[in-house]
């Protein structure tokens, strides 16, 4: 007699199964616990923002020019009205005295982990209770005592989503639904891991379509799961050495002075030059280094003479995360410094 198991489908309840025993063997990750224990869980950095908004009434939010147009859309979804502020060239708010009110809050983002400074000045000039902050390209640094501090778990680690918030004195509405989208999303991962980042780029870009939803649901147990894998001291400890290691080699180019601060963890290294960077930019994709580009889609609005245009097309974001050896920062690097001094 021939025996049929039962169907298993996803259950996007948080009830946790029995122990099973038996059965066919799972992807086999080690788990180091929980890396965020006291932050509240949700599918995206944008649905935690939108959860915040949403739970505290707010009206009106400052949004810097230089920003992802998905927070803007995370804002709209809120109900709330969107207004802008230009950053100075140390990539500090201008003029906020003149456009903040008492019912608006503002939102400012610790741009590629390294403005670590400017939110300390930042949380001394401005109301605590209307400061939200962004730290989704700073998922290490301590939050502030402010409104609300929002992380995003994917940039930094290879997860299929992942946002993390938290709030101060306010009652978070929390979704009752989990994402079960997750499974979804993880083909890119595989790919790339099994092939490379080309095999996978497509599935990546459905990926992150299906993040445009804001509406807030829970952390799926998977990107839970996933993010319990890695060694966190590990992953902070190899984007230190590695930005370090570029720094040494590219911050007498680099037109920003950047202060990684001792407590830093960088998204990448920004190389911010005087002239266009797409040629440079186009030699390393070539070459199998993949650059990205922060935010194209502020092009409309970033003019062209302030910070906000500089940061678009003359700003090289080398990657310096844990996958890689601080040999290979060397190597690359070099490159950059090669190519930088045939072009002079």
């Amino acid at each position: 007699m021939q025996h049929r198991s039962k169907s298993l489908d996803v259950d996007s309840s948080h009830v946790d199964p029995p122990v099973e025993i038996g059965g066919y063997f799972e992807l086999d990750l080690p788990n180091h616990g929980d890396p965020f224990p006291n932050m509240l869980k949700f599918q995206s950095a944008r649905a935690a923002l939108r959860a915040v908004l949403e739970s505290a009434g707010i009206k009106r939010v400052l949004l810097p020019i230089f920003i992802c147009d998905a927070v803007v859309q995370s804002v709209v979804d809120s109900g709330a009205i969107v207004e802008r502020y230009s950053l100075d060239d140390s990539l500090y708010p201008k003029d906020l005295s003149n456009l903040l009110s008492e019912e608006s809050v503002v939102l400012y983002v610790n741009y590629f982990g390294l403005c670590t400074e400017s939110v300390k000045r930042l949380c001394s000039e401005v109301p605590k209770k209307q400061l939200i902050i962004d730290n989704s390209q700073a998922l290490f640094t301590q939050p502030e005592d402010v409104m609300a501090t929002i992380y995003s778990v994917r940039k930094f680690i290879g997860v299929p989503d992942g946002g993390l918030l938290v709030a101060s004195n306010i009652d978070i509405k929390m979704p009752e639904k989990e994402d079960a989208e997750s499974l979804d999303r993880v083909k890119h991962l595989l790919l790339r891991s099994a092939y490379s980042a080309r095999r996978g780029y497509l599935n990546y870009v459905e990926s992150e379509k299906t993040l445009t939803n804001t509406t807030p649901l829970k952390m799926s147990r998977l990107t839970n799961r996933i993010a319990a894998s890695f060694d966190m001291a590990l992953v902070k400890r190899k984007r230190r050495e590695n930005y370090l290691v570029l720094a040494e080699q590219l911050d007498g180019l680099n037109e920003h002075k950047w202060s990684i601060g001792g407590a830093s963890i960088p998204l990448c290294y920004p190389l911010l030059l005087t002239r266009s960077v797409e040629r440079l930019k186009n030699m390393l994709i070539d070459e199998g280094v993949f650059i990205p580009t922060y935010w194209p889609e502020v092009k409309s609005t970033a003019g062209h003479n302030g910070i906000e245009y500089r940061l678009l097309h003359h700003c090289l974001y080398i990657p310096c995360d844990q996958r890689y050896s601080t040999s290979q920062m060397k190597v690359l690097s070099g490159k950059v410094v090669a190519y930088l001094e045939g072009e002079t």
